[in-house]
């Protein structure tokens, strides 16, 4: 009994039970609507004191009986604001906006952006206000008739849509447009209406960079030769673009070559533009690394910890970048000025490793030699040995910001020893055997063979002669026999 006494005296749980989410939503809700009312009596207050000031700004300065009713009305207009205000705050409404509207995208195939239809708008009125009579009528049915193609081109929209630009439309093919300036609209020629549109035959992998594998077979083929004639291009006059325009313009007469070596015309659009101008920075990097395979062997650097191997590197190195002495065949005697073996090997690797290179099929390009190709190998060569600057090969990159002076400073060097060799004609023998060799490296014919035609002048006037001659011979006996008996 007595330890049924104290249970029944246990003291209660002083644990509070967790309110319900239903509890928690009402509770909730209560504070919003407090929240609002008082943001909304707020508000309502705000602009009652702004109303009050524009009344005393008013009343000063306009003294007369009819103020009394503009002050009746306003203040009216005030209560019926605070009134709406306060009926809004408990007042739920459910705003639809543009966002939760479906609408379907159109598929744009091409990146410029279009025209707003403010502009034709804009065009109409004033030409209503300026015209009178017939004219405005006219100008008025004109309108209609803008209001009534939209309507059939973009369907059914919402008229009181602020935004002009959501309204979709369709692309508008335009022309390449040529070096001289021209824009390539439909005014330019028959020709650029009737170039075939590259068709993309499989869409992108997704990492953000077309291939040419991207396009039909058409556009593949140009493509791959308008890429090898811009690498010429590049290479033989300007290795280092000072603007993008001049890249550019290399680009689109690359691509229009292309098209007449193809029987062709393909639309030159701005992805292809992109990835053949892209080619400028991978044909100069493909340089350097041909390059620097034989600076290595041919002047003899060598890999090694030993200090005397890392000693004579680094002095090897400031030997031959002092006066461009590695320019000459013997740099050591300072003889054979530009007739180093080392750039026609380069020459030889880069582009004439076989009959199907680019320097063999597209030799009007190196034939001769241009100088500006020579001062692009010195730089990469140059490049080369700066790797080997501290006596330890070191990575340098070809960029342009680091040895565009650099190719200058050679091209420059060019100039002037072919300005004062001119009535020697020296710089302009070298470049030209620098391409004979290169073509025979390459086990290709040379130019003047190529030439030539099968059949010379000679046979074509031996032809003629025959054909003369056989009209005016005499009937054989059996044809002058039957002509007596007939």
């Amino acid at each position: 009994m007595p330890t049924a006494v104290q249970a029944s005296t246990r003291p209660a749980s002083s644990r509070q039970r967790r309110p319900t989410e239903k509890v928690t939503h009402r509770t909730a809700e209560k504070e919003d609507a407090a929240r609002r009312k008082a943001e909304n009596l707020k508000k309502a207050h705000k602009a009652a004191q702004r109303q009050r000031r524009r009344e005393r700004e008013l009343a000063g300065s306009n003294a007369s009986s009819g103020n009394e009713e503009v002050y009746s009305s306003d203040v009216d207009n005030i209560e019926d604001t605070m009134v709406s205000a306060h009926q809004a705050s408990f007042t739920d409404r459910t705003v639809t906006t543009k966002l939760s509207t479906n609408t379907s995208l159109a598929f744009r195939a091409s990146k410029i952006p279009p025209k707003p239809l403010t502009s034709s708008r804009k065009e109409n009125t004033a030409s209503r206000v300026d015209s009178a009579g017939s004219n405005k009528k006219r100008g008025e049915d004109s309108e209609d008739e803008v209001d009534k193609n939209h309507h059939l081109e973009h369907g059914d929209q919402d008229e009181d849509s602020p935004d002009d630009m959501a309204v979709v439309h369709k692309p508008r093919k335009r022309a390449l447009p040529t070096s001289d300036g021209d824009s390539g609209d439909d005014d330019h020629g028959s020709d650029d209406r009737n170039a075939l549109h590259p068709k993309m035959q499989k869409a992108n992998d997704g990492s953000g960079r077309p291939k040419a594998a991207d396009f039909d077979d058409i556009t593949q083929e140009v493509l791959g030769i308008a890429v090898a004639i811009f690498r010429c291009l590049i290479c033989t006059q300007a290795p280092f673009p000072d603007t993008t325009a001049i890249e550019i313009d290399m680009a689109k007469r690359a691509w229009r070559e292309a098209c007449e070596k193809t029987s062709l015309n393909v639309m030159l659009t701005p992805t292809l533009l992109k990835m053949i101008t892209r080619r400028t920075s991978h044909v100069r990097g493909e340089l350097k690394g041909k390059t620097r395979a034989l600076v290595q062997s041919f002047y003899g650097f060598r890999s090694g910890q030993n200090k005397r191997i890392i000693a004579r590197n680094h002095q090897l190195a400031e030997d031959l970048k002092e006066d461009y002495l590695f320019v000459y065949e013997d740099f050591k005697k300072r003889t054979g000025l530009y007739k180093t073996d080392i750039l026609s090997m380069i020459i030889g690797d880069m582009w004439f490793s076989n009959k199907q290179d680019e320097g063999v099929l597209y030799h009007e390009y190196f034939n001769p030699m241009p100088k500006a190709t020579m001062a692009l190998i010195f730089a990469a060569i140059e490049c080369s040995i700066d790797e080997w600057a501290t006596g330890i090969k070191e990575d340098v990159k070809f960029t342009t910001t680091a040895y565009k002076d650099v190719f200058n400073a050679h091209l420059q060097c060019l100039d002037a020893f072919d300005e004062h060799t001119r009535a020697h004609g020296i710089l302009g023998q070298l470049c030209a055997k620098l391409h004979t060799d290169a073509r025979f490296h390459a086990g290709a014919e040379t130019v003047s063979k190529l030439a030539l035609p099968a059949l010379g002048r000679e046979a074509f006037d031996a032809a003629i002669r025959e054909f003369q001659g056989s009209e005016t011979e005499p009937e054989t006996g059996d044809e002058a026999g039957a002509g007596a008996e007939s």
